[in-house]
């Protein structure tokens, strides 16, 4: 089954506001809002100043690190 789109926003909104939110940098906040927001690599890119390339390893990083997080607080050991 895939997720729609509100199923993602709500999804992003509920990692953004738990407390495993609070291993992010600002940066990596705000590319998870923007992304769950709908914007594209390139808006985001382009509003951070940095390439889509880049904007994409944010997400990627900070959706690990919310996950590792997640793992660590339920007692979960997840590989890197």
């Amino acid at each position: 089954m895939v997720a729609t789109r509100d199923e993602c926003r709500d999804r992003a909104r509920d990692i953004l506001l738990s407390p495993h939110a609070a291993v992010l940098s600002e940066r990596q906040r705000e590319v998870l809002l923007r992304r769950a927001a709908g914007w594209t690599l390139a808006e985001v890119g382009a509003d951070l100043h940095v390439t889509n390339e880049r904007v994409r390893q944010i997400e990627a990083t900070a959706a690990r690190r919310v996950l590792q997080a997640a793992c660590a607080d339920k007692g979960i050991a997840k590989d890197k």
